[in-house]
């Protein structure tokens, strides 16, 4: 498994059946395309009041986590609806 620490997604978009994620990591912006199947998101409690949504991403042989924690537009509800999107296009 391959972790990275936090992230802050900025952009996603659902183009057939892949994701188009754009996200910082590190003041670096980075990119990916992902198969729907190939991604798990997860809502994870953590410490007191500062969940965060795990992206699972499934590539090869290998699993890259990452953690996008409740910043700015990133709040609990938005993190739930983006769950619930995904699911449905499952």
């Amino acid at each position: 498994m391959i972790y990275r620490k936090w992230i802050y997604v900025y952009y996603i978009e659902k183009q057939e059946n892949q994701y188009y994620i754009k996200y910082k990591a590190n003041t670096k912006n980075c990119e990916l395309k992902v198969d729907i199947k190939n991604l798990e998101l997860k809502f994870v409690p953590y410490g007191r009041n500062n969940p965060y949504l795990k992206f699972s991403i499934k590539k090869d042989e290998n699993t890259l986590v990452l953690k996008q924690f409740k910043i700015e537009d990133w709040q609990q509800k938005t993190m739930h609806e983006l769950i619930e999107k995904h699911n449905s296009y499952k």
